[in-house]
């Protein structure tokens, strides 16, 4: 009883971190936990946000773009192994759809402009690779919902 108020029971998610807590997958259901400082422990949950953004299609892409906002806030953890994941993440999720693409694209050019080492090196990195017209041309040719509505002109 909280004010009056009852606190309704929210599981393993966490009322104002985002990503945190339980996601359905396809197969088992998997665990982020972003707040973790561990090395290791960082490291996992932004190789499993690359994991999602690759494998997870039913995963709508408004709920792949918003792990961007997560990847902004970390990108500046200089930990060799944080870092790698960190990138592997925004290239994973820019590589999912032309709908992720832009966005990823945007926080990559952002990075690299930054006056962080590290923020600097994963978006100049990610940026070789989103930028790249061959690239992006795959990326086009993916049978996704969110291309298919893009060359059609529905979608964003």
């Amino acid at each position: 009883d909280y004010a009056g108020k009852v606190t309704p029971r929210v599981g393993l998610n966490h009322p104002s971190i985002h990503p945190y807590g339980a996601y359905a997958t396809q197969g088992a259901p998997i665990l982020i936990a972003i707040q973790n400082e561990r090395e290791f422990v960082r490291r996992t949950a932004f190789a499993m946000i690359a994991w999602m953004a690759v494998h997870e299609k039913k995963v709508p892409d408004r709920e792949i773009i918003a792990l961007l906002q997560i990847i902004g806030t970390h990108a500046t953890d200089p930990r060799n192994f944080v870092k790698k994941a960190v990138n592997w993440a925004l290239r994973s999720i820019g590589k999912r759809s032309l709908a992720c693409h832009e966005p990823a694209l945007a926080l990559a050019e952002q990075l690299a402009a930054s006056d962080d080492k590290t923020a600097r090196w994963i978006g100049k990195d990610a940026i070789t690779e989103l930028a790249d017209p061959q690239r992006i041309a795959m990326i086009g040719q993916k049978k996704t919902a969110a291309n298919k509505a893009k060359v059609l002109g529905t979608g964003p």
